[in-house]
């Protein structure tokens, strides 16, 4: 769970693997995701929402038996510091990495659009453009499939900078936003969104890695908890945003303004040196 599982694959293999480990997790989880959906739809017309979230309470608790079973590289245990100590740690392991702090602002513009477009703004012209609900929920099946495209691709890949292309990759979500706000055909939508799934996925991959590779196994999660609280913001951030918008803008206006938040964030981020 995050914010404290985001150091734990450092504990389980030894340093050169973290790269190759980190993406096959990454791979797995996307999996997981893609079928989980696909399963929780059919539980749903089967057997209800009620029993089907105990269903799922049930499996998510199953999966605490083979976490039981990782035996986690032996090192020395960490000493025991005060939570304020700890918090103050991560917070000058992230600020003073200047590669940290620019990457997660991008996060956050990037997630704050994803949220406000796709979350937010897609299901209240789902009728009018995506052929309905179910044209939408394809839509967002298509994204998680790329999604597992691009972490099984960062399996195998090895750039020379991989966190650089991963920060280019997210180029690709103002395109579909984009496409969006043009009102492009519906099957080009499809295949813009899945190379948007990927690409995403692929920067997840690659930040991750990076930060395992190169801040102390000892601050990963502390360090990262900033990281996940500044994600968490997206959503409230992007409804505060959506406010004026909708007023202001049409539902086409609003996704070329996304994507061009997206496509002006990360060019800045990409043109740093």
């Amino acid at each position: 769970a995050l914010p404290a599982g985001a150091g734990f694959v450092s504990y389980l293999v030894e340093p050169p693997d973290v790269a190759q480990a980190q993406a096959l997790l990454s791979a797995s989880r996307t999996a997981v995701m893609v079928g989980g959906a696909a399963l929780g739809g059919v539980m749903v017309s089967f057997v209800g929402p009620g029993v089907a979230l105990l269903l799922n309470g049930v499996f998510f608790i199953s999966s605490t038996v083979p976490l039981l079973l990782i035996k986690p590289v032996e090192t020395d245990p960490p000493p025991s510091v005060s939570l304020v100590r700890s918090l103050g740690e991560g917070w000058r392991e992230f600020w003073g990495k200047r590669w940290i702090a620019v990457t997660v602002g991008q996060t956050l513009s990037y997630t704050t659009c994803m949220v406000a477009g796709f979350q937010i703004l897609a299901p209240t012209i789902a009728s009018e453009r995506f052929n309905g609900a179910a044209g939408l929920g394809l839509l967002m099946s298509a994204r998680a499939l790329g999604g597992l495209l691009g972490a099984t691709g960062a399996v195998g890949l090895r750039p020379r900078r991989p966190l650089f292309l991963g920060q280019l990759c997210l180029l690709a979500q103002g395109a579909i936003l984009a496409m969006m706000g043009l009102s492009l055909p519906y099957p080009l939508l499809i295949g813009a969104i899945i190379l948007d799934g990927a690409a995403a996925e692929y920067f997840m991959t690659v930040w991750h890695i990076s930060v395992q590779l190169r801040v102390s196994r000892g601050l990963l999660s502390r360090m990262n908890s900033y990281f996940t609280l500044i994600q968490y913001c997206s959503t409230p951030l992007a409804a505060a945003l959506m406010i004026p918008l909708s007023g202001h803008l049409s539902a086409s206006s609003t996704f070329l303004l996304l994507a061009g938040v997206t496509l002006g964030a990360t060019t800045l981020i990409t043109s740093l040196p």
